[in-house]
């Protein structure tokens, strides 16, 4: 709502004055703060208790903010479809306005449902179980797809026509802010019911039963936020991953999305590299690439994290590590980040996804001991000038060489004596053939001897038996 006071106080913060008096009058004029744009200002009766505020500041602020939806739909939605010269293609006014006609109807049944328990808390948080299926499904939907909205209303707000058009409304509509405000009511709205309840919560004194219906209502409207998020950032994670996927040149892997989410991108050196690096790494692989002039991507290479070894401490360069294939140790990537952060975030993220691609589970005790290494020597660094220029590029370490060099020496052990036991059945099989037991033992002929020729000397007619020389 207008005024001087911030968008984004919660409940809890806005009650605090209120719950300071111990039920003192209140003959001042309180505004409780709900939504940007929201011209509504709730007066409390003097002596009201603070349980009674919070009541009375979901209940108003629900009637305010279904009225902010109709206005929305009223006062844009409809008149962009009886205004065809705004020359807004459908497909725009739908990503603009997404499901908000479906969100107008379900919260209009949600406070029809809360005026009917207008006198009772814990009958009002009793009300938000009975529509768990709207919070989760229809605002999930708005949510997040509502940056797909901004983005459609950026497009349009730059033009000409529909940009007039659009401040046109406000002005008619006598709306303090613009569309773009308004349509943000829905995610403020749907995060701050979990504050309402918990300042519900702080105020209850009454039985233990109300107290458990309340703590329900909040646990739900907890985990409903939480679900929400965690949607809205897989469902930006996914477009992400698509447009690396239409930006990604000389990759010859499968689609992008079979390496699952995309957990974290950055900028970076790279030893013997000119130019900067695009470090993206997924669930199970860690794709290194060039950002090219035209924005687009070209592949350097790629490890999966089942494959990776890391090394993440390098004497003189603490902003640095080594990231190494174990099958080619040679293969070894000096990475400089741009601070002991970036260090310390990617480190950490390339560890835990080394760990949960192991291919045998590793507890989590000794998960969470390994995530402790490094962290030390990191804090020490970050005092220390970093003096690696990264023109020279590491040896791999000599371990890793000399693991390797005996890993190929047990290969190649395998591998012959693979082969002398094929040569050896090869003779034995030899030895057991017709042409070698069937044939009869000569003894060399003399000059004048009158012995048959041998096989090699004769010369037989294309008519002859290929067997007739066998048994003399």
């Amino acid at each position: 709502m207008e005024g001087s006071e911030s968008d984004d106080n919660s409940a809890d913060d806005l009650l605090q004055d209120g719950a300071k008096t111990d039920g003192s009058q209140v003959s001042k004029r309180d505004s409780l703060n709900s939504l940007p744009g929201s011209t509504h200002r709730i007066w409390y009766p003097e002596g009201m208790s603070y349980l009674s505020k919070v009541v009375l500041e979901i209940l108003e602020t629900e009637r305010a903010y279904v009225n902010d939806l109709q206005e929305i739909i009223e006062g844009y939605l409809k008149c962009i479809i009886d205004t065809p010269e705004v020359a807004i293609k459908p497909a725009d006014v739908c990503a603009l306005f997404g499901n908000i006609e479906e969100i107008w109807r379900f919260n209009s049944e949600l406070l029809k449902d809360l005026e009917t328990h207008s006198d009772d808390a814990v009958e009002i948080a009793k009300c938000f179980p009975r529509h768990t299926h709207g919070f989760t499904d229809i605002y999930t939907e708005y949510c997040t797809s509502y940056p797909k909205s901004m983005e459609v209303l950026t497009k349009c707000m730059n033009r000409k026509g529909s940009g007039n058009f659009f401040r046109n409304r406000q002005t008619l509509l006598n709306h303090g802010l613009p569309l773009g405000s308004y349509l943000l009511k829905p995610v403020q709205r749907i995060l701050k019911y979990h504050l309402l309840l918990k300042s519900m919560l702080k105020g209850y004194e009454g039985e233990e039963e109300g107290r458990v219906a309340i703590s329900e209502g909040l646990a739900l409207m907890e985990s409903i936020g939480l679900h929400i998020n965690e949607m809205k950032k897989k469902h930006e994670h996914a477009v992400r991953v698509q447009e690396i996927q239409s930006l990604l040149h000389n990759w010859r892997g499968d689609d992008l999305t079979t390496y699952g989410e995309l957990v974290i991108e950055g900028e970076f050196r790279i030893a013997g590299a000119k130019g900067l690096r695009q470090l993206f790494l997924f669930d199970s692989m860690l794709i290194i690439t060039k950002r090219r002039a035209d924005g687009t991507y070209a592949c350097k290479t790629f490890i999966e994290c089942s494959n990776l070894m890391l090394i993440e401490s390098i004497d003189g360069e603490p902003c640095s590590f080594h990231v190494i294939p174990f099958d080619s140790p040679k293969c070894q990537y000096t990475v400089q980040a741009k601070n002991v952060e970036q260090k310390r975030e990617w480190t950490q993220t390339l560890k835990k996804q080394m760990m949960l691609t192991y291919n045998v589970e590793i507890p989590p005790k000794a998960m969470e001991i390994v995530m402790q290494l490094g962290q030390t020597d990191t804090k020490e660094d970050e005092d220390k000038p970093d003096t690696g220029s990264l023109k020279k590029q590491h040896h791999a370490p000599e371990y890793l060489e000399k693991q390797r060099k005996a890993i190929r020496r047990r290969s190649d052990g395998a591998q012959q004596k693979k082969q002398a036991k094929k040569s050896l059945q090869k003779r034995e099989s030899a030895k057991n053939s017709p042409s070698f037991t069937d044939t009869p033992i000569r003894s060399p002929p003399t000059e004048k001897s009158t012995a048959t020729p041998t096989r090699k000397d004769k010369r037989k007619p294309r008519s002859s038996s290929a067997g007739s020389s066998i048994g003399g």
